[in-house]
């Protein structure tokens, strides 16, 4: 989150850009706080949601006990909308994370701005084998289903 808020300013210039002129208190409103909530509240919450419990297993089943176990499933393919990019692409990361998954980006190549802004970020925090994104038109599309099919 600290590096979302440190970049905020960079973001809300770049959907602007993006746009040919966004209001500012739209870009933070709608898309930065939001998400910078959904990152605390993530991680507030996280331990508890990772925690195992019991279930009933029914009485032809006694005197057993069974549990549930929570597990990452795998790589989380997420493709991002144009319009509310920063949100839109990166609230998905956030919960795609806290189920331990890794995951794959796609910006939206109709905010190529943005989608350079997300792609650095990204970079700058997670490993690629963790985080990655790909960025542009057709041909990324291209990449991305074939990085998809070998993961």
């Amino acid at each position: 989150m600290t590096a979302l808020v440190g970049r905020q300013e960079e973001f809300v210039r770049a959907t602007s850009e993006n746009f040919g002129g966004r209001a500012r208190q739209e870009t933070l409103a709608l898309e930065l706080v939001p998400l910078a909530e959904q990152i605390c509240h993530s991680r507030k919450h996280l331990a508890g949601w990772m925690k195992s419990c019991c279930v009933g297993t029914g009485l032809n089943y006694f005197p057993s006990r069974a549990k549930v176990v929570y597990q990452a499933l795998g790589v989380v393919g997420i493709i991002g909308a144009w319009n509310y990019q920063t949100s839109l692409t990166l609230s998905p990361l956030v919960d795609a994370l806290a189920t331990g998954n890794h995951a794959m980006l796609k910006p939206s190549e109709l905010a190529p701005r943005t989608a350079e802004l997300i792609k650095d970020l990204i970079a700058k925090i997670f490993p690629e084998d963790h985080v990655t994104v790909v960025t542009g038109g057709r041909r990324s599309r291209l990449r991305f289903r074939l990085c998809r099919s070998i993961t």
